[in-house]
């Protein structure tokens, strides 16, 4: 703000104000359109930019001065994923029991049951999974710097299932000496790209064309 009424007394100084921008609704909205074009020729980033009209949007709004509408350099603003209802996730799971394979259903629950990035998920390693008669747990490698925080998830009881039949099969296919968990078909460790795809296409056998799966829908469900 101190920034905006400097340049407004600056323009004031000049002679170049037609009116008062902090009583005339007009000359307000001059003003705030040559601030952003100031910041604009500055090279101030579009979020800065945005941050400071906000901030001038919000002086205004307090005291009661004219309205300062500008267009914000951002526009079309990243939202939180909207979660699957309670509907589409029963179809979610009966899709996933009818026509996953062992191993794409345990891709496909972890994100829902576990809370796990897509990261994650491909990261896991055999030894990662703890499984007893009645319980389960995750060893999970997060994000971070120096290789993330370890942290440690119980296991949803149709999730603990699935990982069993999993590993049975797993330990069938070729190359299947191998540490990761998830393998693709010629045994090495599965990628992030074929992970998504295989969510993606369980997600089509629903037949729900309007609804957008994602991993990040799942999670948020």
């Amino acid at each position: 703000m101190r920034g905006f009424l400097a340049f407004v007394a600056e323009a004031s100084a000049d002679g170049i104000l037609d009116g008062d921008p902090l009583a005339d609704p007009a000359a307000a909205a001059w003003a705030v359109r040559d601030y952003r074009r100031h910041l604009k020729n500055s090279r101030r980033a579009p979020t800065t930019i945005d941050n400071v009209l906000a901030a001038v949007d919000d002086f205004h709004t307090r005291f009661a001065l004219a309205v300062t509408p500008a267009r914000r350099e951002r526009a079309v603003r990243r939202t939180a994923p909207k979660a699957l209802d309670e509907r589409r996730v029963r179809r979610y799971l009966r899709e996933v029991e009818k026509n996953a394979s062992a191993r794409d259903a345990v891709i496909a629950l972890l994100p829902y049951l576990a809370g796990l990035r897509i990261g994650e998920v491909v990261a896991l390693q055999v030894a990662d999974v703890r499984l007893s008669a009645r319980k389960g747990e995750l060893r999970v490698l997060g994000k971070g710097h120096g290789g993330g925080k370890i942290r440690t998830v119980d296991l949803h009881p149709d999730l603990r299932t699935a990982l069993q039949s999993w590993l049975q099969e797993r330990a069938t296919w070729p190359c299947a000496a191998g540490a990761a968990l998830l393998l693709n078909v010629r045994g090495g460790r599965l990628s992030d790209r074929a992970a998504r795809n295989i969510i993606v296409r369980l997600g089509r056998g629903w037949g729900i064309q309007e609804q957008r799966l994602s991993l990040r829908t799942i999670m948020a469900a």
